[in-house]
């Protein structure tokens, strides 16, 4: 006897309706089976999906907005001077609150992984110190990978040093911010040496690149560089903003690069969209993305993510990923179906292929981890960007439930 029956679901790229068998915490069917079962759910013609995947999240800047002074400028750098005073007064106490806060919030969305970002700039590491502990606490819900991120950039012996005790003490990925470093040698020796410490240390690699307006900014043309003779290393650089501003014979040859490497690719569309283009207020303003939709034609593995929830950086969020999805779908200009559903695979399959899950997805015999809603098309799933109506860990609901998803 099967432990679990979803009947009458489909997925985000087949209107098809299917049931899905669960037995033993994996799923033994998805078709129009049927077995005996301890228990059935009717899932009303509602879409089912994988857990959501959050790629880049801030997890120590987390609500820190809603305490401490207003990002006036509303801009990067205004953000990055606010944090930088903020976070000498935080101490473990409140850092567990905030970080255990975001990641219930995460799990109460749907999010099964997430990669978060630990500014590694910060006093004594204290912030790592405390997300490692809650992602032992938490790893029978969540799975979490920690970035080491140095905010202030990797220009002083000192910035090195945190950045490799981080990674030594439990942090997943080594990172950099080439384009906020003094110069452009500072840029290139930033990039080669978070290359040269994940090699050493056999870990991956997270970069921010490109985080402007800029044509002119040109850091991931020196990631590409040294991704060529680091290939074994998994590389993942978010945000490439300015790659809109590039020609397209350069933007062309990038994209190119970036399929022929495997490097995945994280775009923010929330915080993007209202911190980029703030410089000299030039019109027209970047919409805050990279080349998505030249990025789905490609087949390179793009992820849509939040970057920040309610920071010195970015005053709104709520950790829900289809709002994600939902504005990206705008300033990307998707609206086909099959556009869509790429832009969902940007929230699920794509960061299970760069975070490496095994088990991951609505496939016979992987884990029975998936989320249920009411609405029956992607466009209804996008427009009310709801959270699941329930969710469901290893077969098991750790949800509640809403009245429009029978149980009997």
């Amino acid at each position: 006897m099967l432990d679990l029956i979803v009947t009458n679901v489909r997925t985000h790229y087949d209107e098809t309706l299917f049931n899905l068998g669960v037995e033993n915490k994996n799923i033994k069917f998805m078709s129009s089976g049927w077995e005996p079962s301890k228990e059935v759910i009717d899932g009303n013609g509602g879409i089912i999906l994988p857990p959501f995947i959050e790629m880049h999240n801030h997890a120590d800047t987390f609500k820190v907005g809603e305490r401490y002074e207003q990002n006036h400028k509303g801009t990067i750098e205004e953000g990055i001077k606010i944090w930088d005073k903020v976070k000498k007064e935080l101490d473990e106490k409140s850092l567990e609150k905030q970080m255990s806060e975001m990641i219930n919030t995460f799990i109460a969305n749907g999010v099964f992984h997430a990669r978060v970002m630990i500014d590694v700039s910060a006093p004594e590491l204290r912030a790592l110190f405390v997300l490692t502990k809650l992602k032992k606490s938490y790893e029978q819900f969540i799975n979490l990978e920690i970035v080491a991120f140095p905010q202030l950039g990797l220009n002083e012996e000192w910035k090195r040093t945190n950045m490799e005790e981080a990674l030594k003490f439990g942090a997943d990925y080594a990172s950099a911010v080439p384009h906020l470093e003094n110069s452009e040698k500072e840029e290139k020796e930033s990039i080669n040496y978070c290359f040269r410490t994940a090699e050493k240390l056999k870990k991956g690699v997270h970069i921010f690149c490109d985080e402007n307006d800029d044509q002119n900014s040109a850091s991931i043309q020196k990631v590409l560089e040294c991704q060529k003779r680091y290939e074994k290393i998994p590389v993942t650089v978010s945000h490439l903003n300015a790659l809109h501003y590039y020609s397209k014979e350069v933007s062309e040859m990038i994209l190119d690069s970036l399929k022929e490497l495997n490097i995945n690719v994280v775009s923010c569309p929330l915080v993007n969209s209202v911190t980029i283009g703030k410089k000299e207020r030039a019109m027209p303003v970047g919409r805050g993305v990279t080349r998505v939709k030249e990025m789905f034609a490609k087949d390179i593995n793009i992820c849509t993510a939040h970057d920040d929830i309610k920071t010195p950086f970015y005053p709104y969020g709520n950790g829900n990923m289809l709002q994600a999805a939902y504005v990206m779908a705008h300033l990307a200009q998707l609206t086909t179906v099959k556009e869509l559903a790429k832009l969902i695979d940007s929230i699920t399959y794509h960061g299970a292929n760069a975070m490496g899950i095994e088990g991951y997805g609505l496939i016979k015999n992987m884990r029975a981890d998936f989320l249920l809603f009411s609405q029956k098309n992607v466009y209804d799933l996008l427009t009310a960007h709801s959270r699941p109506e329930m969710i469901y860990k290893d077969g098991m609901e750790i949800s509640g439930q809403l009245p429009s998803l029978q149980r009997y």
